[in-house]
């Protein structure tokens, strides 16, 4: 409702919106969305006062079908404005999918009873079965798949009701969405694989530049100077001093993944290998996090059972931030580090991220922040 009529003290508005919503204003300043039959029920009291019933609605038929209810049962209309085109809110949701985030139950039954459609989706590609999956409201749940809402839809990103549920910590709405027959093994983005860019092998080989440079100078400049071999001895325990730990050179760099399973080859040789995300119980991010950092290297860390043991200072050389360093050290003990490219860090990020988030795997802050930022950056392409 953009225009607000001047009303009298006992007056009312009412505003049928194409989105399902019905919006009651009082003339003392009050305001709120009722079912359609309580805003005749309150239409009726007006006119039976003897005060004015304004009435506007969209150009659809849920608003222009709440209008009619309004003069099926004698109320006295004062048509305020004509018929505009439906509104939608915020992000392209409807009233059905605000009811259904926020538990409104008496507003989503009045909108099923009057028709709205369970299959729209929002500008996310969201549904208001995700709506309230996401929120965890059991009744809309319920109402919803009643309504025949697809329980096993994706939105955009991928993502079924019940991976919202389970990513949302809804474990009460995720049991619920598998009573009703959604499918736990369903993974963002459906079967099929998704390979990924060969140059997230540079993150790794670029360590070993310092290290080559050490062997080609040394003969080089044979024999050396006293200081020329201090200074190459500095250097040395330099870079042994910032070296990663094994864990790093044993990374899994990302060649693809199909369905649960993340294909992985050593970065300096040997045969790829699967790791099964299903065992990830906690994910954290390590390497250069901020956008501007030299060369964005940046590496997943994957707290998985066929990973390299690690200890606390192991995850400090692999630059986890300090404010989620002992968190980590907690529940990780063997890591799955998979290196990821700065120019190309959504193409792995996303869909690897997707899918921990999906079934619920504990993300630490760094790497929830990589994922949705990654995520609004293909939003936006």
């Amino acid at each position: 409702m953009t225009v607000r009529p001047a009303l009298g003290a006992g007056d009312v508005y009412v505003y049928a919106h194409g989105n399902g919503a019905i919006h009651v204003a009082y003339g003392d300043g009050r305001s709120l969305l009722a079912p359609l039959g309580e805003a005749v029920a309150i239409a009726e009291g007006c006119a039976a006062a003897g005060c004015t019933v304004l009435v506007a609605a969209d150009d659809a038929p849920l608003a222009a079908d709440a209008v009619a209810a309004l003069h099926d049962a004698g109320v006295s209309l004062t048509p305020f404005a004509a018929a505009g085109p439906p509104q939608t809110w915020g992000d392209g949701t409807d009233a059905l999918m605000e009811a259904a985030s926020l538990g409104s139950d008496r507003i989503l039954e009045d909108l099923l009873a009057r028709g709205a459609d369970v299959h729209r989706r929002d500008a996310s590609g969201s549904t208001a079965l995700h709506h309230a999956a996401a929120n965890g409201s059991s009744r809309a749940i319920a109402a919803l798949a009643a309504a025949g809402a697809a329980v096993d839809a994706p939105n955009d990103q991928g993502f079924t009701p019940l991976m919202l549920a389970t990513s949302c910590r809804q474990l009460a709405a995720a049991d619920q969405l598998a009573a009703l027959g959604a499918d736990p093994g369903r993974t963002p983005g459906g079967p099929a694989a998704t390979a990924f860019p060969p140059g997230n092998r540079m993150v790794v080989l670029v360590w070993a530049v310092p290290l080559l440079f050490v062997l080609v100078a040394v003969p080089a400049f044979w024999p050396l100077t006293p200081f020329g071999a201090v200074l190459a001895l500095a250097y040395v325990v330099a870079y042994l001093a910032i070296l990663p730990p094994r864990a790093f050179w044993r990374a899994g760099v990302p060649v693809r993944l199909e369905g649960t399973d993340l294909v992985v080859r050593p970065a300096l040789r040997g045969p790829a290998r699967v790791i099964d995300l299903r065992a990830v119980e906690t994910a954290g991010m390590g390497g250069s996090l901020g956008p501007s950092a030299w060369m964005g290297a940046r590496w997943i860390l994957l707290g998985h059972p066929d990973g390299v043991p690690v200890t606390r200072r192991g995850l400090r050389r692999l630059v986890v931030p300090r404010g989620e360093l002992d968190a980590l050290a907690a529940r990780v003990d063997r890591v799955v580090v998979v290196p990821v490219s700065g120019g190309r860090t959504d193409e792995v990020i996303v869909p690897v991220g997707n899918l921990l988030s999906a079934r619920g795997v504990d993300l630490s802050a760094s790497l929830r922040q990589q994922l949705e930022s990654g995520r609004r950056r293909a939003a936006a392409r």
